[in-house]
């Protein structure tokens, strides 16, 4: 955690605004498979074959995110 609080300092220092993916995407809050997405960002988890694509759920979280990232570009503009 101090780690991510050294980077928040950097990041707000170069006047950048970090924005992961939110809470209010519900795709990242159930627990029936394995998947990947957190609150600091869209990811997916993937066997080191390359022969797990990301699922439908990983792939709408992306989604979600940069629609996010659109939305707060253009308050910023």
């Amino acid at each position: 955690m101090r780690r991510f609080a050294n980077c928040r300092r950097c990041v707000a220092s170069s006047q950048k605004v970090v924005a992961g993916l939110p809470y209010a995407f519900q795709g990242q809050m159930s627990t029936e498979e394995v998947k990947g997405g957190s609150p600091y960002g869209a990811s997916t988890i993937t066997n080191s074959d390359g022969s797990r694509q990301p699922s439908e759920v990983e792939l709408e979280g992306a989604k979600y995110q940069g629609a996010h990232v659109a939305k707060l570009a253009a308050k910023l503009a």
